[in-house]
């Protein structure tokens, strides 16, 4: 029942960010082709995060109530109806609304995801490693993929397909919510808001920030510069493919030295974004996405590690919510900031100050190594 479950839930989460890496790698694109500013681009891909950092709380809270896969199944449907709207929009009104909508979804599926995998397996650290290489995976074959169908067929191909992916994955949770058992515990709030959470916060919100930028930027930098959406496409897949290994190793590590697999990881990243601010176009931008996506998949699973390792079970899905509201802080505000600045000093000045995220994650690193001293006792 256990490895069941475990590969279950694995899948439900390797289909989930096929479906938004399928949308991801083409919205930027679209909305640029229905004739959208940079800044209205900037809007329409902040606002998802935004939405579900509103919502983290709610569903935290749900989350705990019921089952991880109850609130699961809720943001697979939800993200259906976003990949419908996304089929039939033609202007910033409804593709802002699919975001939206897409931003309800992801509050409802993606943390309580984390907690699920987690508690389907007694190896918690690997589990989350797992999971966050599979959902590195979703990158490295849906923005070919999407590339290729929006180049081939139309844009409509790349929604119909996360629509399908979406429709998959609820009827997986569907069954899975019936099988979890309620939490039972009288855990809260309280037992949420540890030291070491609200760090992890804070560099879940720089890491989101750093990654949410070179999506959107590359996307529309590439296209400005003539290339084909596919270019995109492999840019994102070298970023994914380089994170698997480095995912599936941060997992592994993190039950025994989190905090130097995380500065490792920042480390990764700030050189990443230095180099793409130089070698942006292919072939040079391919191997700074590499770089990138190996740093951030060394900071991930390390970081959600520490995040739910020392709270009560029942806060669980709260805690993970405070630590993907840090993200969505940075996933929101980063492309709003990056946006003005490529507008100002140019894509390639904005890589570069985009590289000042991963510098500010050294100070908080070392708060982190203070307080998982602290609890390891």
């Amino acid at each position: 029942m256990g490895n069941r479950r475990l590969g279950l839930n694995l899948l439900s989460v390797t289909l989930y960010f096929i479906s938004i890496w399928l949308v991801a790698s083409v919205l930027a694109r679209y909305s640029r082709d229905l004739g959208i500013d940079l800044t209205g681009i900037s809007v329409i891909w902040s606002s998802v995060s935004l939405i579900t950092l509103i919502m983290r709380p709610v569903t935290g809270h749900l989350a705990d109530r019921w089952s991880s896969n109850a609130v699961m199944l809720v943001g697979s449907l939800l993200s259906l109806i976003s990949s419908l709207i996304y089929l039939v929009a033609g202007d910033f009104p409804s593709l802002l609304a699919g975001r939206v909508i897409q931003g309800l979804g992801n509050s409802f599926f993606i943390a309580p995801s984390a907690v699920a995998v987690a508690s389907s397996s007694s190896s918690v650290g690997l589990a989350l490693g797992l999971r966050s290489m599979l959902i590195s995976f979703g990158g490295v074959v849906a923005p070919p993929i999407a590339g290729l169908l929006a180049d081939s067929i139309g844009y409509w191909a790349v929604f119909s397909l996360a629509a399908i992916s979406s429709l998959v994955i609820a009827a997986m949770n569907a069954r899975l919510s019936r099988e979890a058992a309620r939490s039972g515990s009288g855990a809260g709030w309280r037992d949420a808001f540890s030291d070491t959470v609200l760090v992890a916060m804070g560099l879940a919100a720089l890491g989101g920030a750093s990654l949410m930028v070179v999506l959107e930027l590359v996307q529309v930098h590439y296209r400005d510069l003539g290339y084909g959406a596919s270019v995109f496409g492999y840019f994102s897949m070298f970023f994914g493919a380089s994170g698997l290994l480095s995912r599936y190793l941060s997992g592994r590590l993190a039950e025994s030295r989190p905090v130097a697999v995380i500065s490792t990881g920042y480390g990764t990243m700030l050189l990443s974004l230095i180099a793409l601010s130089r070698w942006y176009e292919p072939p040079g931008g391919f191997g700074a996405a590499a770089l990138l996506g190996l740093g951030l998949g060394l900071t991930i699973p390390a970081q959600q590690y520490v995040t739910i390792r020392w709270v009560p079970d029942g806060a669980r899905n709260r805690a993970m919510a405070l630590y993907a509201m840090g993200a969505d802080v940075g996933r929101f505000s980063g492309p709003l900031v990056m946006g003005v600045a490529a507008g100002l000093l140019g894509y390639g000045g904005a890589y570069l100050l985009t590289a000042s995220f991963p510098l500010a994650a050294f100070p908080l690193i070392t708060v982190l190594s203070r307080r998982v001293r602290h609890a390891q006792g």
